[in-house]
């Protein structure tokens, strides 16, 4: 909304016809910044979102969807860390286990393992912090799920012109830990604006 409270409704699509359902709220507080959405089931979503209200830190609920409806279960806190609400990612692993991927305030992406009992979710271990070389700095990261229990997340970089940082993340056990990573550079090849990438 115009003071950042998050809320949400259901799109009811019937061939080119659109009908919105009833807001739901999600957060309350004014001045959150940032939500991500993640899909459980066909009547279940997981919503991710920055509270503010002086405490800035990431939150979630898991949505309970029933025909034009919204019933949104109890805030979680992902971490009680003050984090950066932008470029929030949720992950759904399975239908008992969430990853989210948010920054910190300095914009170091940070992972976090949390379960789903019902319409219940619960933190889980503690937060993995992906280190990566260069400035990590205010731009989207993409996050894809490998398998049940792996998540790849791509982040943009400044160590050249514009570089790209793959990680692939295990949630094998509560706190998630960096399995694998690699570095994408760029490099201008000449005056015309010419890049050249190379996988290290």
């Amino acid at each position: 909304t115009s003071t950042w409270v998050t809320k949400g409704y259901v799109l009811d699509v019937s061939g080119n016809v659109i009908t919105p359902g009833h807001v739901a709220t999600i957060d309350g507080n004014a001045d959150g910044t940032g939500t991500a959405l993640g899909v459980i089931s066909s009547n279940q979503l997981v919503c991710a979102f920055q509270n503010s209200g002086g405490i800035s830190t990431i939150r979630a609920k898991v949505l309970d969807i029933t025909a034009s409806a919204i019933t949104p279960g109890s805030e979680a806190s992902v971490d009680a860390t003050t984090s950066s609400g932008r470029y929030l990612n949720v992950v759904v692993l399975s239908a008992t286990k969430i990853v989210v991927i948010f920054p910190n305030t300095s914009y170091v992406t940070q992972v976090k393992t949390m379960t789903i009992t019902g319409s219940t979710l619960n933190a889980a271990g503690s937060v993995l912090q992906v280190s990566a070389p260069g400035t990590d700095v205010n731009l989207p990261v993409v996050s894809v799920k490998v398998s049940a229990t792996r998540v790849l997340i791509a982040q943009a970089l400044d160590v050249t012109y514009g570089d790209i940082y793959l990680s692939l993340v295990d949630t094998t056990t509560t706190t998630p830990v960096t399995i694998g990573c690699a570095l994408i550079n760029t490099w201008r090849g000449d005056a015309s604006g010419v890049y050249v990438g190379n996988l290290i």
